[in-house]
């Protein structure tokens, strides 16, 4: 199953995962209106160190210092940091492929050591402010729109397809799941996504105005009904 394959700490089966994935979104999304762009981001020994030095707060370093030590945490990352799809329309951006953190689009994202799997309807910045503020202006939309497709009569109700982001998403375990295991040691409770995402995330996710998990147990046919849902969505956002 794709859900399964695409959090897997195997390069190649999570890459081979990320081409289905664009194979079942292509099913609804057809290439001739719109613009499926598949990004697989490795992490780099400096990212790598900025995660120990910058994101990991004292108790974190704490666990790993007196328990598996960093060699046990780097080999815990593994190769890749972040799988993404994102898909945008030809009509508002043309044939391009819009950056992952830039430009209304809707957006697949895998972290394969936390073993994360989301997917979100994100909105446009620029520049670098707090990622506070970005959820701020995503909670503000996710309102809206629902207002807006509520008026408009629409039979889409987005609380069905998402939830409004919230820090844990990007800072605490939001999105992860409990007892797992870092170098042969449990962590004691949920895993905080921190331990596992750069800035560059953090943005990205702060940037969704919905957001919701997709369990690895998802089925591909359940894939294809979450899919065409958001279909649905975009269509008539772009119409």
């Amino acid at each position: 199953m794709v859900a399964s394959d695409i959090i897997s700490a195997n390069q190649t089966q999570a890459e081979g995962a990320l081409k289905s994935l664009s194979g079942i979104a292509g099913l609804y999304f057809p290439k001739s209106a719109w613009v499926l762009d598949e990004t697989v981001a490795l992490w780099s020994e400096q990212s790598k160190n900025n995660i120990w030095e910058n994101e990991l707060h004292v108790p974190d370093r704490a666990f790993f210092e007196n328990g598996p030590g960093r060699a046990a945490f780097n080999e815990w990352l593994g190769e890749i940091h972040y799988l993404a799809l994102t898909i945008t329309s030809r009509k508002v951006f043309g044939e391009e492929p819009v950056r992952e953190n830039a430009g209304w689009r809707l957006a697949f994202v895998s972290l394969p050591p936390p073993k994360v799997f989301v997917i979100g309807l994100a909105h446009h910045y620029q520049g670098t402010p707090a990622q506070s503020k970005l959820a701020e202006v995503s909670n503000f939309l996710f309102e809206l729109l629902a207002e807006q497709l509520k008026e408009s009569g629409s039979q889409i109700d987005l609380s069905s397809i998402g939830r409004p982001v919230q820090a844990a998403d990007w800072d605490g375990p939001g999105l992860t799941r409990p007892n797992q295991e870092i170098g042969g040691v449990q962590w004691a409770g949920d895993v905080p996504i921190r331990l596992a995402r750069t800035t560059t995330v953090k943005k990205m996710l702060a940037t969704w105005i919905t957001i919701r998990s997709i369990p690895d147990q998802t089925s591909d046919e359940q894939l294809k009904q979450l899919v065409a849902q958001f279909e649905k969505l975009l269509s008539l956002m772009v119409s």
